[in-house]
């Protein structure tokens, strides 16, 4: 088990996501030492949201516990530590704090792989609420192993995403595709092709840009039954759950992103 500093409050985050429907849960714990040198842990797991990731809730929940700690209604004073410790088993965090503060920013918020950075007003959060809680660190746990503070907060990630309900919905619906394949982030090659695409989610990320989950459907293509994930600009394209289209592809090393719709080929019966 993790050796906690002595002049730290210890913070344990979990995300957990759930299938049928798509929801996702997050919960966080609070451990401190009060005057009398006794441990005290508070926990947190709120209702989860319909539709969300398991990435979302991981970012949620070290948000709201960095809320929670800058805020004015934290149990632990801050006479109690110097510094804040944050424990995560997800490396998508632990790799995109220092990314959100020091990179994306500069880079209009595109990765490496100039692609969008999904879920940015979340990483722009949650970069603010640290600097307003003081001095965080973030460490990582090692995920379901003997960390009995990690096992609980996976615990209640998970009741979280039971407690979901429709009110919070984030207005995004999971179509159910019909390729038996998993989704493989870079499946589909980018080189110019025009191929013929079923939309699953539609996914808004910002002002400029939505992610779009798809499946190809094209009877010619090499990639027929790949599901896989691609960007679009929205000032040039607007696609719409289980609608099919003929779409073209950048080419090379600029990421995954549809540069045009061609034309759409089948509309769904349900509009």
């Amino acid at each position: 088990m993790e050796r906690h500093d002595d002049d730290a409050l210890i913070v344990y985050t979990d995300g957990s996501c759930k299938n049928s429907p798509r929801r996702g849960g997050y919960a966080f714990s609070l451990i401190s030492v009060d005057e009398a040198g006794e441990e005290v842990i508070d926990d947190y797991n709120p209702p989860g949201v319909l539709g969300a990731t398991n990435n979302e809730m991981e970012l949620r929940a070290c948000i709201e516990a960095l809320r929670m700690i800058g805020g004015h209604h934290c149990p632990v004073p801050t006479s109690r530590y110097s510094k804040v410790v944050v424990y995560t088993d997800s490396m998508y965090v632990l790799d995109g704090v220092p990314r959100a503060e020091l990179h994306w920013p500069k880079s209009g918020w595109l990765t490496r792989e100039n692609e969008p950075v999904m879920s940015p007003e979340l990483w722009k959060e949650l970069v603010k609420l640290k600097r307003r809680a003081g001095r965080v660190e973030f460490r990582r746990v090692e995920a379901h192993k003997a960390n009995p503070h990690n096992k609980r907060v996976d615990k209640l990630a998970k009741e979280s995403a039971d407690m979901a309900d429709r009110s919070r919905l984030q207005g995004r619906i999971v179509g159910r595709k019909l390729s038996p394949r998993k989704t493989e982030a870079r499946v589909v090659p980018m080189r110019g092709q025009v191929e013929t695409i079923r939309i699953i989610v539609v996914r808004h990320i910002s002002a400029n840009h939505h992610s779009y989950k798809y499946e190809v459907v094209g009877e010619m293509s090499p990639d027929r039954g790949a599901v896989d994930d691609a960007f679009a600009k929205n000032e040039k394209i607007a696609m719409r759950r289980a609608h099919i289209y003929e779409v073209r592809f950048s080419q090379g090393d600029r990421g995954r992103w549809i540069e045009e719709v061609v034309a759409e080929v089948e509309r769904n019966s349900d509009d």
